[in-house]
């Protein structure tokens, strides 16, 4: 739970003189007071802390008995703040390292990369920053350059050693989380009160995960705004803390998969696969036995068929955050902030995992999916940066990713997922369940033979079209009744109204079917039965008015 600092003196020793270690805002006291009294105080060097607000500072410790018992800081002397913060801060240590004097100082600088990072900097206070850095090299003075998840740009890379203050592991995480409630159970004590604590170790260990991905503080503080807001500790907790963390993040710009308003239905082999790799997400598999946390799946179909819906149905399974990247978000014209985008949602994943990096529209993703920047090599150089770190990725996220058109993606790129499935129009069996669940979720009561001839007249409609009818029919029912009043033959009519998208044009159909038969991917379900598309053919249609909702139907042929 505490930054390591040796890393940062082997730097020092190695000649390294300028450190940037990316760390939460919410760290900072912490991470200052751990380099002043493991860093300053063991090598007997001078401490000093910039920010922007109350410039330079110089910390002079307090012991007692050979303990810090306190940090005080003072202005430093001799410091001249005439003209610009940045330009006066980087002057007095270009100095400072000139005159080199016996006593040995520790800058910490909290607020400076704002000023020399980023796009378009400006270059006086680059030039400053080199000449500083190089200068540093060559005294024995070190610095120590604070930030919240920006960048050290290329010009400053070989001058800079750049170091991460990691969120808690999930061990240290359950460690706070245990702190933090017993202390606020004696608090509760004291004032004469109580704060039940009542969950399972299975339920821990899904809090927990909801915990992960904030800071030591973060992580303290969600924990008293749960045990306050609920006035207990169980079951519940799991949901309030997700969301809590949830919010945090998306006001990062960090979107979430929401969780499906309904189950997948109809494709037994993704639900299984799901169920059984569940059991690989446990620390256990990847600390005990040397298992790698499950890399990724690709789900490849036409649209409608239920691939969002499957990642968001293994979302809610695994009790795993998921993490939308929009593809088309990523784009833009401005130099390099594309790449900075990608970066951004990778590192997100990587601070919440164990989590989901959910990707529709994969092909989107490689070079030439996107009109905007194909031509300036950016698509590849970002396809080229997410492969690298698909390949070699160390932390828990698995990559969850959507595509329509699979034969533009490589075979190499297609070996890195751990599972391809290709999910077909729904079967019979299929939509079945499709037509019941969409019918409970809108409160719509059909009997199951009627269920059985709504299945049969369907063949050729993804789930998503099937659900659009029932929507139509129960929103029109409520507009003109303000009650939900469908009947079979309303049902059947909308269908009659709505031409299945891929009833004729199944080219693209039989394209991914060959693709999936030799070998591509696994069949998400059974393949659709062959006589499946020829009972449909038998139906006869006979409208008694372009808007009747009293078709007659001819369903002789169904017995």
């Amino acid at each position: 739970m505490t930054f390591n600092t040796q890393e940062v003196i082997t730097s020092f020793h190695a000649g390294c003189a300028t450190v940037a270690i990316n760390s939460p805002t919410a760290s900072e006291i912490n991470i200052t007071n751990q380099l002043i009294v493991d860093i300053a105080l063991r090598l007997g060097m001078e401490s000093y802390i910039w920010d922007i607000a109350k410039s330079l500072q110089k910390v002079e410790p307090k012991m007692r008995s050979g303990k810090v018992t306190g940090l005080p800081k003072t202005p430093a002397p001799n410091f001249d703040t005439k003209g610009h913060p940045i330009e006066a801060l980087l002057k007095h240590i270009e100095a400072e390292c000139a005159n080199n004097t016996s006593v040995r100082k520790l800058f910490i600088l909290k607020d400076i990369y704002p000023f020399i990072t980023g796009i378009n900097p400006n270059p006086v206070f680059v030039r400053l920053a080199i000449d500083t850095f190089n200068a540093a090299k060559r005294s024995s003075h070190r610095l120590v350059i604070l930030h919240d998840n920006l960048r050290t740009p290329k010009v400053f890379q070989d001058l800079i050693a750049d170091m991460h203050n990691p969120n808690p592991t999930q061990q240290e995480t359950e460690h706070i989380f245990d702190t933090r409630v017993e202390a606020l159970r004696k608090s509760a004590i004291a004032q004469g009160a109580e704060l039940p604590i009542h969950i399972s170790p299975s339920d821990k260990k899904r809090l927990i995960r909801a915990l992960q991905g904030m800071s030591y503080e973060a992580i303290e503080d969600a924990v008293s705004l749960c045990a306050t807001s609920l006035r207990k500790v169980d079951v519940g907790a799991i949901e309030f803390l997700s969301k809590h963390k949830q919010k945090k993040f998306a006001a990062k710009g960090i979107r979430y998969a929401e969780s499906p308003d309904v189950a997948v239905q109809g494709l037994p082999a993704v639900t299984e696969w799901a169920e059984t790799m569940a059991a690989l997400l446990e620390p256990e598999a990847q600390e005990k036995y040397n298992i790698p946390f499950p890399s990724g799946a690709l789900w490849v179909g036409v649209g409608g068929t239920g691939k969002t819906l499957c990642v968001k149905t293994i979302s809610q399974l695994w009790g795993l955050p998921s993490l939308i990247m929009d593809t088309g978000s990523l784009m833009s014209r401005e130099l390099g902030a594309s790449e900075e985008r990608l970066r951004e949602y990778i590192q997100a994943a990587e601070d919440l995992a164990p989590s989901i990096l959910f990707i529709d529209e994969f092909d989107k993703l490689m070079p030439g999916g996107n009109a905007v920047e194909s031509d300036s090599g950016t698509s590849a150089r970002m396809f080229g940066y997410f492969l690298t770190w698909f390949e070699e990725k160390k932390s828990s996220v698995f990559v969850a990713a959507t595509c329509n058109r699979p034969w533009g993606i490589k075979d190499e790129t297609l070996r890195r997922f751990t599972k391809i499935f290709y999910v077909d129009l729904p079967n019979l069996a299929a939509r079945k369940d499709i037509w019941n669940v969409q019918l409970n979720h809108c409160k719509v009561a059909i009997k199951k033979p009627e269920i059985e001839r709504l299945a049969a007249v369907s063949a050729d409609y993804t789930g998503a079209e099937i659900r659009k009818i029932v929507q139509q029919c129960a929103s029109y029912s409520y507009a003109k009744t303000r009650k939900v009043n469908v009947s079979v033959e309303d049902l059947l009519a909308e269908i009659h109204r709505t031409p299945a998208q891929f009833k004729a044009n199944t080219r693209e159909l039989e394209e991914l079917r060959k693709w999936a038969r030799s070998g591509g991917a696994t069949w998400a379900a059974p393949e659709t039965e062959a006589g499946d598309r020829n009972r449909d053919r038998s139906v006869t249609f006979h409208s008694t008015s372009e808007n009747s909702h009293s078709d007659i139907i001819d369903f002789s042929d169904f017995n």
